[in-house]
């Protein structure tokens, strides 16, 4: 942090942050910490782009932005009050094309964003709007030169000091997909790339050695309109790249992932073989990786008969997950599709397929905790068991008994710096948490086997 300033009142605070080269892209957490405890987490974007501040809210009856579109620009900007928008011009010539990317719910903003493009004369054409659970973006190419207006504003026109957006938006070209989505850690992807405006259809990306598992996001070089920052899926699972393959493809020795795009087929299926009695997890990606498919999951055994299906297996979500066990030793397909029978580069997936292993999570429903000095409080943990996961003793059921620690992850590794508090609610246990003395870190806990 190079300078810091806050309002008398102590209601804004302006800090200039320096990112040193080398930091990783993507999205950071950023969190105020004061003698009075420490703020809630906001999201800061680490990208390849320069990035522009819009300082005051936009009034109507100001002039709009000008966008020169020379390099591509991200704009941070704010819908201040209800009813509010922004307004950028956009100078064209005849067959540019620009690509127009809204980050809203990838910031935690609350702005659900409206993009709507219009020509000199004030036609429409394009509004585009959160679609499929993700953030506007499109590509335009435009056919006459002139002047364009671009506006920015929430859907139910609401406004406010959370309602944040980003916007990329300029002269380059348009990534609708990429396959595979990802790979194993100290491993190199060679990236088959879909869109408008691109001078390539390949790319190659390194994922370091040291990546930690969930979302590694990468520069992917695009060809002469430069390169784009692409989110890349890291486990430790051996990946397949079907493509838009409609043969039935093996899959790999399990666990193992398959990444496939449906570009002329709705439709897409796997084989492999499995030994009676054992237990296999499916999970099919698609809305929770910004696809548009509806998936569903069909396993069927050699006779073609069906012995298990799923379509929407999780809460607010199109994915598709089943749990399924092996009724014989065989050969079993499994048999994916996008439901609403809609195909094209962005209806991809990912199709994950592990053995069921007992396994448990923990949850709580905060992102910061504030444990007066001296003080304690009351932290609720939900516990959820899966896999057929059994606590010592045989309790099979999925409430909680016995104790539990907390212990902290630092010097003092192995202290105990607080005890459960008996709740023995389903799915529910309260650990009861003090802070002996000032200067005591309330991060960095880990919590016991339940």
């Amino acid at each position: 942090m190079q300078s810091l300033q806050v309002t008398p009142a102590g209601d804004r605070l302006d800090a200039d942050l320096i990112v040193a080269p080398g930091t990783a892209l993507g999205p950071h957490e950023v969190r105020i910490a004061t003698s009075r405890g420490v703020s809630n987490g906001a999201r800061f974007w680490v990208d390849i782009y320069p990035n522009r501040v819009i300082e005051q809210p936009m009034q109507e009856s100001t002039p709009p932005l000008v966008l020169e579109g020379v390099s591509p620009v991200v704009l941070n900007g704010r819908i201040a009050s209800n009813a509010g928008r922004d307004r950028f011009l956009i100078h064209a010539a005849a067959g540019d094309v620009w690509t127009f990317d809204c980050y809203a719910d990838r910031i935690r903003s609350r702005l659900d964003p409206v993009l709507e493009l219009r020509d000199e004369a004030g036609v429409s054409l394009r509004l585009v709007q959160s679609t499929w659970e993700n953030d506007p973006r499109f590509w335009h190419r435009f056919a006459k030169p002139g002047k364009y207006m671009l506006t920015v504003r929430d859907s139910e026109y609401h406004g406010g000091l959370n309602h944040t957006y980003r916007l990329l938006a300029g002269r380059m070209g348009y990534l609708e997909n990429y396959s595979p989505r990802g790979e194993r850690p100290g491993h190199q992807v060679q990236l088959s790339l879909q869109g408008t405006n691109l001078s390539t259809a390949h790319a190659t990306v390194s994922i370091p050695a040291g990546a930690a598992p969930g979302m590694y996001w990468a520069e992917a070089p695009t060809g002469s309109g430069g390169s784009q920052i692409i989110p890349l899926m890291v486990d430790a699972d051996t990946v397949l790249d079907a493509g838009d393959s409609e043969k039935t493809l093996p899959m790999p020795t399990l666990p193992a992932a398959v990444d496939g795009v449906f570009a002329h087929s709705p439709k897409a299926q796997f084989s492999f073989h499995a030994a009676a009695k054992s237990k296999y997890l499916l999970d099919l990606l698609g809305r929770r990786i910004g696809s548009r498919i509806d998936g569903e999951i069909r396993v069927l055994d050699r006779s073609g008969k069906e012995i298990a299906s799923n379509d929407d297996g999780l809460e607010l979500s199109k994915d598709a997950r089943l749990e399924f066990t092996v009724p014989a030793d065989g050969d079993y397909t499994v048999v994916i599709r996008n439901v609403e029978e809609v195909t094209g580069a962005d209806c991809y997936y990912r199709l994950k397929v592990e053995p069921v292993a007992p396994d448990f999570s923990l949850s709580i429903e905060t992102d910061r905790l504030a444990v007066p000095v001296g003080g304690t409080v009351v932290l609720p943990i939900h516990i959820k068991r899966s896999g057929g996961f059994q606590r010592s003793g045989g309790d099979q059921g999925d409430r909680p008994s016995g104790r539990g620690d907390l212990h902290r992850r630092d010097r003092s590794a192995g202290q105990r710096f607080g005890r459960d508090h008996a709740d023995r609610r389903a799915g529910h246990r309260d650990f009861r948490l003090g802070c002996p003395s000032a200067g005591r870190s309330v991060y960095g806990w880990k919590v016991g086997r339940p």
